[in-house]
């Protein structure tokens, strides 16, 4: 970012360089100078220079979502991992996992692909290392996604 652009704030649109992907900026920047962006269902920690600065589009009057678990339903949130490396996967799963610890969700549709397997082994891997999941099955359907229980 150049000295004649805006600080970033809550609400500015941004481009996540390493992701290639449009977000915008939630909180930051925290003790660490990150930035918190959501990337569709995928909220990341990420650096200024990971960053760059989107104009400002037009603005809509939608609510941003919220996941927040509706009585009597299972509460499942989401995260598409293709095209990500396997250390960025593992980092969206984290971050969709905290997510679900935070907001009581009890349900994870982990997105991998087919491709050469490397993703899924990668977050499988994860799942299983993870004290918070009790278990997680690839979608008998989809081979392409694995469902994560907590």
């Amino acid at each position: 970012m150049s000295a004649k652009t805006e600080p970033l704030r809550p609400g500015s649109r941004v481009r996540v360089v390493t992701l290639g992907k449009h977000g915008i900026v939630e909180e930051g920047p925290n003790r660490k100078g990150q930035y918190l962006v959501s990337v569709g269902a995928l909220s990341i920690w990420t650096s200024l220079s990971d960053l760059e600065a989107l104009k400002p589009g037009k603005t809509s009057k939608k609510r941003k979502q919220t996941h927040r678990p509706v009585p009597g339903a299972a509460a499942v949130l989401s995260v598409d991992l293709h095209g990500l490396t396997k250390d960025q996967a593992e980092y969206a799963i984290e971050e969709l996992l905290d997510r679900a610890l935070r907001t009581g969700c009890d349900r994870l549709e982990i997105i991998h692909g087919i491709g050469s397997g490397a993703v899924k082994t990668a977050a499988h891997k994860y799942l299983a290392a993870s004290r918070h999941v009790a278990s997680f099955k690839l979608d008998d359907a989809n081979p392409g996604t694995t469902w994560a229980y907590l």
